[in-house]
């Protein structure tokens, strides 16, 4: 998982030496050789005698160049073999061209900075190491080769490779580390930045699908209030039409009202569903509500009785939503399934609770079908979104029940 991560993070920011910058500044580097070794034989003592040793020396360079940067190149896949290789190279044109000075060349600086980004611990210590020694060695080589000194001078002048070798390589391990330590404060911006995304995605995923889950919960409960109120008078018009035609007019009457005011919950639905404001929201119902919805179920069901204790006033406008749409889910389930049953409701409010209780009387006729639908279901997912308790089922007389509380601990969104 980590080093997936790194390879993502590393796609995102890309190398630190690009390989278009190594070839530009492989091909500075040969330029920088050749016109150094042409200026080194223009001021000889005999030019003629230099001028087939320069051919040599940057021909030899030029070679060296293209090998490292060929093999810089590499670095990201194997760092430590393609730095071993380029300090070998080193210690090659340092000993043909007796010159530290062409042998670090800018690629090589380059090797060593990507060797300190790259690897950590044993494995960079020893392949350091191993430059170290070779760039001394190399030196103290050329230094006995050039001409002979004393003792005194030979310590001396050893102690100063080292220290001027050590010096090197501190400033430009230093480079690398610094720039392994940007590299990783922007892995880690860009994983934070990821992480974040990928936390607002599921963030949104979850509101979408919990306003979804509310848009039909409103669907239902506006649609199985209204609706059942209109297919119950229709078959009491039918069978009434013959013998009651004075209150068939009434009925057909109530369900032309029934009609109406369904289709207006349902453009009041849609006006929210649009992005424009074409339709008037009106406001969600309350407890206030809560005996104008059960005088308008007086028409269908013979007996329904209310009892309220404490005040519903001070709780929140999500609990009042949810205890009117359950009270009214559980009248339009009572009309459908327990004709000429008698309802009984209780509504206690305490704190900031509700506790309510709705019970029907076993049905009086037989009634066809069975549900299924999502009433219950749509009633379980308010409540539980409320950290309140439902609890629905059969009572021992026959009948039904609906019973629960709502502690208030809404989540608003």
């Amino acid at each position: 998982m980590e080093s997936s991560l790194q390879n993502s993070d590393k796609q995102r920011t890309g190398p630190i030496f690009p390989t278009p910058l190594v070839l530009a500044v492989g091909i500075a580097s040969a330029i920088y050789t050749s016109v150094g070794h042409i200026l080194a034989g223009a001021y000889t003592k005999s030019p003629a005698k230099a001028v087939d040793r320069q051919a040599l020396f940057v021909a030899i360079s030029l070679c060296v160049i293209v090998a490292q940067t060929f093999i810089l190149a590499h670095r990201e896949r194997h760092p430590v073999s393609s730095f071993l290789a380029m300090a070998a190279t080193m210690g090659v044109v340092m000993l043909l061209l007796n010159s530290r000075t062409f042998a670090h060349t800018p690629l090589y600086i380059f090797s060593v900075i990507s060797l300190s980004i790259h690897v950590k611990g044993r494995r960079f210590a020893t392949s350091l190491t191993a430059a170290i020694l070779l760039d001394i060695v190399c030196q103290l080589a050329l230094m006995t080769e050039s001409e002979p000194s004393s003792r005194e001078n030979l310590t001396l002048e050893t102690a100063n490779i080292i220290i001027n070798v050590i010096f090197t390589y501190i400033i430009y391990v230093s480079i690398g580390k610094i720039a392994s330590n940007y590299r990783s404060k922007i892995f880690q911006f860009h994983r934070r930045f990821s992480t974040l995304q990928d936390e607002h995605r599921r963030h949104t995923k979850e509101i979408i699908v919990h306003e979804r889950r509310q848009m039909a919960r409103e669907l239902h409960d506006i649609t199985a209030h209204h609706l059942t109120g209109i297919v119950i008078q229709s078959e009491v018009a039918s069978k009434l039409y013959e013998k009651k035609p004075a209150e068939v007019r009434d009925l057909l009457t109530s369900i032309s009202s029934e009609a109406k005011n369904s289709l207006e919950s349902l453009r009041q639905i849609v006006g929210i569903l649009r992005l424009d404001g074409g339709f008037d929201i009106a406001p969600q119902p309350t407890m206030d509500n809560i005996h104008e919805l059960i005088d308008d179920f007086r028409k269908r069901i013979e007996s329904i009785e209310l009892e309220e204790k404490g005040n519903f006033d001070h709780l929140s406008t999500a609990i009042q939503l949810t205890c009117y749409r359950i009270v009214e889910e559980s009248l339009s389930n009572v009309v459908k399934h327990a004709p000429n049953a008698s309802v009984t409701i209780s509504l206690a409010s305490s704190g900031g609770a509700i506790a309510f209780d709705i019970v029907n009387s076993p049905p009086q006729a037989t009634v066809e079908g069975s549900g299924g639908g999502f009433g219950l279901v749509g009633m379980a997912e308010r409540v539980d979104l409320l950290g309140g308790t439902l609890r629905t089922g059969p009572t021992a007389e026959g009948g039904w029940q609906v019973c629960g509380r709502i502690c208030g601990k809404e989540q608003d969104q």
